[in-house]
């Protein structure tokens, strides 16, 4: 079975908003490809934006994670 990949902007109950490429699949949509993710200021001290690679919902290859203190880390990670 082949997955289908898009575009699309998913928000989820915490108030995080990932945008960018997905693929669907059995189980639902999948965070795949090049996308931004958003962290709520409600949920998340820290973080504020991560922007990059993505590979079966999880952050994976080349990205950039925003901190909120204004620090930004730049690097590849790895099934994050």
């Amino acid at each position: 079975s082949r997955m289908e990949s898009r575009r699309m902007s998913v928000h989820f109950a915490n108030g995080d908003v990932y945008t960018g490429c997905c693929v669907i699949c059995e189980g639902g949509e999948k965070r795949h490809g090049l996308g931004t993710y958003e962290y709520s200021a409600g949920t998340h001290e820290t973080y504020k934006q991560y922007r990059g690679q993505w590979r079966e919902d999880q952050k994976h290859g080349y990205g950039v994670l925003f901190y909120r203190n204004g620090g930004v880390y730049v690097g590849q990670w790895e099934k994050n």
